[in-house]
């Protein structure tokens, strides 16, 4: 079910304003010191938002599609995400409606957005912890985090923006079909004999998961990539804050239970999980509120964590294919392959 597109730049405030001077660059740019410049001037011009104080301004993280610059101000830090690439700018109505739509305190507020695509939210401070150092203290806080996210329904009536599945199909195998379809077409060198294999064998896999767990009949707001990289642990024992709602949807939560690892695992992605601390995970999610039932959810969330992991094994072998895949992409790479073959060619 979509997000609504027609999102303006805060409530109640003027019309979406021209993109300033040198900030609708970065879409295309990488240069880092105009980019801060035209940053500087714009934040200036919007003291009501920053105060009348502009701090540092450095780049806070880099992603596929955002640059996200870190605004410290005299009415605090600030995060503003810059496109990398024009595609994903169209995302972002939808997007900034997906964290509006989130319960205080699961992701960061929404300061604003324009035409550029450029969003503007606040800092969520603190650590991002690796795969390694997931236990069960840290599964507890995620599992209560979506719980709560979850809890917000879709509406009744559909709009224009994003697809109810990572594919548009919260069926395992429809979606896992959709996905096929795409990197067959997109870069059909990751489709290697041994990637062929992997694919009839998940396919019946998921075919036999949604047979045995069908998927929800009520759709509920999901982050969509609740990876490691992408939970920030605040200062002391406050709950954990979600960050890059690129991906945010309507559908299946066992998705979002699925993309935190299991039994394929990969740095800096997946954490390798037990199938004890998956159900520790789950049961603490259904304890929090989350609905469902116990063995359905973990089948349905480890049907999800396959299709993904396989798919980024095709994208991770796409980037190999186009000659830019960086050591660390290899290694994740082979982490992926080694955990998925494992787990369906064994």
């Amino acid at each position: 079910m979509p997000f609504p597109s027609s999102d303006p730049w805060v409530p109640g405030d003027a019309p979406t304003p021209a993109a300033p001077t040198g900030t609708s660059a970065p879409i295309l740019s990488m240069d880092t010191a105009a980019t801060a410049a035209g940053l500087a001037t714009w934040a200036r011009a919007r003291s009501d938002w920053f105060g009348a104080r502009i701090g540092e301004i450095a780049i806070g993280g880099r992603g596929e599609s955002f640059v996200v610059w870190r605004l410290a101000t005299s009415a605090g830090d600030f995060a503003v995400h810059l496109p990398v690439r024009a595609p994903v700018a169209q995302r972002v109505p939808a997007l900034v409606a997906a964290l509006r739509a989130a319960p205080a305190g699961v992701g960061p507020r929404v300061i604003g957005r324009d035409a550029t695509g450029r969003y503007v939210t606040t800092w969520a401070a603190g650590d991002v912890r690796p795969p390694a150092a997931w236990g069960d203290a840290e599964l507890t806080g995620l599992a209560r985090v979506l719980a709560r996210l979850h809890q917000v329904p879709a509406p009744d009536v559909a709009t224009d923006d994003v697809s109810t599945g990572s594919t548009g199909s919260t069926d395992l195998a429809e979606a896992f079909d959709a996905a096929l379809a795409f990197w067959r077409d997109e870069s059909p060198a990751a489709m290697d004999t041994t990637a062929e294999r992997l694919a009839a064998v998940l396919r019946e896999r998921l075919t036999a998961i949604e047979v045995a767990a069908p998927g929800p009949t009520t759709l509920a707001l999901c982050h969509g990539d609740p990876i490691a990289g992408n939970v920030v642990w605040p200062p002391g024992a406050g709950a954990p804050v979600l960050i890059d709602w690129e991906w945010a949807r309507y559908g299946d939560p066992a998705r979002d239970l699925g993309l935190i690892g299991g039994d394929v695992a990969a740095d800096p992605w997946y954490a390798a999980l037990s199938p004890e601390s998956v159900r520790r995970f789950v049961s603490s999610y259904l304890e929090a509120g989350g609905r469902g039932e116990l063995d359905a959810l973990i089948k349905r969330r480890n049907g999800w964590l396959l299709l993904t992991t396989f798919t980024d094994t095709l994208y991770l072998r796409s980037l190999e294919a186009a000659g830019t895949a960086t050591a660390a992409n290899r290694a994740s790479h082979r982490q992926l392959a080694r955990g998925l073959a494992a787990e369906l060619l064994a």
